[in-house]
């Protein structure tokens, strides 16, 4: 019974010691500017004064936590557990000894000079961030955005690029690899090219196969053909004769050569612009095209101006 109520009276002495040690450090001031400004300069004193890796360990164990500065009416917590590390660091020589030394004294300056910046009122904040508000509503800022779904794209694209420029230089599977890749995507353009191109090349062709070729019938017989089918008839195939008719006739004057592909402008382009026949081929051009193409109606008076035109380029 006598040492249970000694153990006790032990126990409750404890708690009690425990307890005014807790409202002591609880009811520690917190420190005034000065005051904060003199511990840092007194750990940058420290800090500059050491020699020895050995001494950075006696330092780190004094550094507190944090320091608690009272200044405009509220309390600030600034942690100092970084100053402890670093130390450490210095101390266990992860961190060398001049290097620590310089950076740690740097950080503690700027920490002072801080320290010393006069407070602005709460109106002189407000009123700047209303200006820097306003600088940023201009229209040079409007643009700015974060990173689209765009750039992301294009940061992948990038990468692979990167990647494969690298794995060509590499050996071994890599290579093999990147090879294969580089195929696939030389094969993936061919095909979107010819995909692209291809309705383009067909249109060209059908208009070429829709006219006879010149060469299976002198002009004279193109002519005799369409002055056959002037009085009526197949409005189309008396267009399609009129217009081989002058163009055999424009083959045999050498003005221009054989080519199934041309279309009746392209051998107007390739008449000069003092040409004596030009007129008259634009002329005959513009008569074929509109019975040809246009639908228009191929009555007596359109088929008496497609022969008049052929009569005027010497077609006759």
């Amino acid at each position: 019974m006598r040492e249970r109520g000694v153990r006790r009276a032990l126990w409750a002495a404890a708690c009690v010691l425990f307890g005014v040690a807790a409202g002591h450090a609880a009811a520690a001031p917190a420190l005034t500017l000065a005051a904060y400004r003199g511990q840092l300069a007194a750990w940058r004193q420290s800090v500059e004064g050491l020699r020895a890796a050995a001494a950075a360990r006696t330092l780190a164990a004094r550094v507190p936590a944090e320091w608690d500065v009272a200044g405009g009416g509220t309390v600030v917590r600034v942690p100092a557990a970084w100053l402890g590390k670093s130390l450490q660091a210095v101390a266990e020589g992860k961190l060398p000894l001049r290097r620590g030394r310089s950076q740690l004294a740097a950080h503690l300056a700027w920490l002072a000079a801080a320290a010393q910046a006069p407070a602005l009122p709460a109106a002189t904040w407000t009123a700047r961030r209303r200006a820097l508000s306003a600088i940023l509503a201009r229209r040079e800022f409007a643009s700015v955005h974060g990173v689209t779904l765009w750039d992301q794209i294009n940061a992948v694209i990038a990468r692979t690029f990167a990647w494969l420029f690298s794995a060509l230089a590499a050996g071994g599977t890599t290579r093999g690899l990147a090879w294969a890749i580089v195929v696939l995507l030389l094969a993936a353009a061919g095909f979107v090219v010819f995909t692209v191109a291809r309705p383009f090349g067909r249109g060209r062709r059908d208009a070429a196969a829709a006219l006879p070729a010149p060469e299976t019938a002198a002009w004279r017989e193109w002519l005799r053909r369409a002055q056959a089918l002037a009085p009526g008839g197949d409005g189309i195939g008396f267009a399609v004769c009129a217009y081989q008719a002058g163009l055999g006739y424009g083959e045999a004057a050498g003005w221009w050569a054989n080519d199934a592909t041309a279309t009746p402008r392209e051998y107007l382009r390739r008449l000069p612009g003092s040409h004596p026949a030009r007129a008259a081929w634009r002329k005959l051009v513009a008569q074929f095209e509109a019975l040809r193409y246009a639908g228009a109606e191929a009555g007596p008076a359109a088929r008496a101006r497609l022969l008049q035109a052929l009569e005027e380029l010497g077609c006759r």
